[in-house]
């Protein structure tokens, strides 16, 4: 089923896989970009177990529930560089919907939970001990992941965004765990 998806986007984008040049391009770029991913284990990731607020704003931020459809092509992870030194980006795809929180500022998404998000904090979170101190709050999925750990003592995030601050407050705060050891300035 990749490689039908992969042969539509190559078509998409103006590729003729009939012509050696286009063939060529194909081979060596889509199948190390392109993926189709599992929903799975995303929806089953601690954060998304867990979060389950409603809707709300506060002033120009929204916290609204955002889907992606199947089949709908979205960045997945880093960049990764090939054996060639090629910078490749990281696509994916499901084939099934899969939804998401997001903060909206001004109507335009501005913070996610998806599997970009995911895949390129986890090893932050990994390295994570003792005091943390992280800036930009976002839906809280850094912080959250740290008060996890147990070798995580404190969990102190600096936003300059008001706004953010009340929407996490009230709709996203009451679900985490260890609440006394995170401290929001």
């Amino acid at each position: 089923m990749n490689e039908a998806y992969l042969a539509l986007l190559a078509a998409h984008c103006g590729l003729d896989t009939g012509k050696p040049e286009d063939a060529r391009l194909y081979r060596s770029y889509f199948p190390q970009m392109v993926h189709r991913l599992d929903p799975l284990p995303f929806a089953q990731d601690a954060y998304m177990q867990t979060i389950h607020p409603d809707s709300g704003r506060q002033g120009s931020i929204d916290l609204v529930y955002e889907t992606v459809q199947p089949m709908e092509l979205f960045v997945a992870d880093d960049f990764r560089v090939d054996s060639e030194g090629r910078v490749l980006p990281q696509l994916g795809w499901f084939d099934r919907a899969f939804a998401f929180p997001a903060i909206r500022e001004d109507g335009r998404v501005w913070m996610t939970v998806t599997p970009n998000e995911i895949n390129t904090i986890q090893p932050a979170v990994k390295q994570s001990r003792g005091k943390v101190l992280t800036y930009g709050l976002g839906l809280g999925y850094y912080a959250f992941h740290c008060l996890l750990k147990e070798d995580v003592t404190s969990v102190t995030v600096v936003e300059k965004n008001p706004a953010v601050i009340d929407v996490f407050t009230r709709l996203l705060l009451p679900f985490f765990p260890r609440r006394e050891a995170l401290r929001i300035i």
